[in-house]
C-alpha cells in the first residue's frame, strides 16, 4: 500500500523486443521473470513449449504478456506468454534459468569443422544434387591387374558425378624392327606398376620378333628383365597379351626400355603396349 492506504496496482513486466544478437540471454531473463516455468512436449512431440504461468505460481498461461519482435518491427506480438523452442534445444539450469542450446535463424551460423559431420555413411565423397541435397557417392576401386586408376568424373553441369577408371599406357611402335633393338620407351617420374603388355608384328614370311624390356636409371646398364621371360611375338592381328613378370615395379626416376634379342621373317613394323598404374 501507499501512505493513503491504496494498494499499488502491480507493476507489469517490462516490455523487450527480442533482437537475434541478444536473444539468447534473454530468454533466460524472460524466464526468470515470468517464473512458474513448465516444460512440456507439445502433441506430436515436436516442439518443447515454455508455459510462463502467473507470478508465484504454477504453470497456466495467466502470467503477464511480454512484447515480442522482430528487429525490423515486423512481425510483432504484444501479448505473448509462451515462447516454443524446437526439442533438444532448450537447457534447464534450475532455479528459473534456462538456455536455448541451437542456431536462430537468420543468426550468424557458428564455425565448424569437418568434424561436426557424423551421420554419413563410410568411405564416400559428397556432392549436391539438383535441390541443392547432400548426396554420396562410392569411391572407386584401387588400381590392380585388370583396373585401373579411378577418379571422380563429371557427367555434365547438371548431372551426378561418377567414379570412372582410367588406363594409363604407353606405346611404342619400331619400323623394320633389328633382332638387337634397345629403345628408350618411356621416363617414369613417378614409381609405377606395369600390369600387363601387349604387342604384335606386321610383316611377311611368318615373321617373328623377340622382345625383352628392361628396366633400371641407368641409361648404359644391362638393366632389370620385365619379363619372367625373352619372348617372341609373332602375332600380327590383335597382338600377344603378356602378364608374367619377373619385376614389373619400377621405382621413382627409372627408364623402361625394349630391347629385341631375335628376328625371323620380314617384320616391317613392332609394336607394344604397357599398361601401368602409379604407385
Amino acid at each position: 500500500m501507499n501512505k493513503g492506504g491504496r494498494t499499488r496496482p502491480r507493476r507489469p513486466l517490462i516490455q523487450q523486443q527480442l533482437r537475434p544478437s541478444g536473444l539468447l540471454p534473454l530468454v533466460g531473463e524472460i524466464v526468470r521473470r515470468l517464473r512458474g516455468v513448465e516444460l512440456a512436449p507439445r502433441v506430436g512431440g515436436d516442439v518443447t513449449r515454455v508455459i510462463a504461468g502467473p507470478a508465484g505460481g504454477g504453470g497456466g498461461g495467466g502470467g503477464a504478456a511480454l512484447t515480442v519482435q522482430e528487429e525490423d518491427g515486423t512481425p510483432i506480438d504484444t501479448a505473448v506468454i509462451i515462447i516454443r523452442v524446437p526439442n533438444g534445444g532448450l537447457v534447464d539450469n534450475g532455479s528459473g534459468d534456462v538456455s536455448l542450446g541451437y542456431a536462430l535463424a537468420g543468426a550468424a551460423p557458428a564455425a565448424h569443422g569437418i568434424s561436426a559431420h557424423t551421420g554419413h555413411a563410410n568411405w564416400k565423397v559428397l556432392y549436391t544434387d539438383g535441390s541443392g541435397d547432400e548426396q554420396e557417392l562410392s569411391l572407386g576401386a584401387a588400381p590392380s591387374a585388370t583396373l585401373g586408376h579411378t577418379y571422380l568424373r563429371s557427367a555434365g553441369a547438371s548431372s551426378p558425378p561418377t567414379m570412372a577408371q582410367e588406363m594409363k599406357t604407353v606405346t611404342i611402335v619400331v619400323e623394320n624392327p633389328t633382332a638387337t633393338e634397345d629403345i628408350l620407351v618411356s621416363f617414369f617420374f613417378q614409381a609405377v606398376t606395369i600390369r600387363e603388355v601387349q604387342a604384335g608384328v606386321v610383316g611377311t614370311g611368318s615373321p617373328s620378333v623377340t622382345i625383352n624390356p628392361v628396366h633400371g636409371t641407368d641409361r648404359s646398364a644391362a638393366g632389370t628383365a620385365l619379363l619372367n621371360a625373352a619372348t617372341a611375338i609373332t602375332n600380327t592381328t590383335t597382338g600377344q597379351n603378356l602378364t608374367s613378370f619377373t619385376d614389373n615395379t619400377l621405382a621413382a626416376d627409372e627408364m623402361l626400355r625394349l630391347k629385341t634379342t631375335a628376328k625371323s621373317g620380314t617384320v616391317t613394323e613392332l609394336w607394344v603396349t604397357f599398361r601401368y598404374t602409379v604407385d
